[in-house]
């Protein structure tokens, strides 16, 4: 994956809970995400899932990030994890 260009200083202001720069971050790694997801499970409303799914965990859990330099890393994982959870039940 290509290394996304996140602005640490936004990435601090969503983990101290702006939501709205948090939900501008996920904006700009939306692409990457959906096509991971979308390789992980070749069905698109699948990967819409995931990533929906992944939103949601980001928005609950963002304050548990320990770096924020690896925020598009931890993201990444969730979106991962989310995917295989949505293969498993498949």
């Amino acid at each position: 994956m290509q290394e996304l260009a996140i602005n640490l200083n936004d990435v601090q202001l969503a983990i101290d809970g702006d939501k709205e720069v948090l939900e501008n971050i996920l904006n700009t790694v939306k692409n990457q995400l959906f096509n991971i997801a979308l390789a992980i499970l070749k069905n698109r409303q699948d990967a819409e899932d995931a990533l929906q799914e992944t939103y949601l965990k980001a928005f609950k859990n963002i304050h548990k990030i320990k770096h924020k330099q690896f925020f598009a890393t931890w993201v990444t994982r969730v979106l991962i994890n989310n995917a295989r959870t949505i293969q498993k039940k498949k």
